[in-house]
């Protein structure tokens, strides 16, 4: 997901058992969550070290 939650992939598969829509949309919120808190320490990273990240690096 970029930073403004737009998705530019996703693969999924059930290897063991199939999953709901739901649990889909769980997955696809849990995956959102976690790449906003990683773009969020990469930030805070940047500003330590004194680098302007780009607002829009694409």
């Amino acid at each position: 997901a970029t930073e403004d939650a737009e998705f530019v992939e996703v693969q999924s598969s059930g290897e063991e058992a199939t999953f709901t829509g739901s649990q889909l949309d769980q997955m696809l919120t849990l995956g959102r969550n976690g790449i906003s808190a990683l773009i969020g320490a990469q930030r805070a990273v940047l500003a330590r070290i004194m680098v302007t990240p780009p607002e829009n690096p694409l």
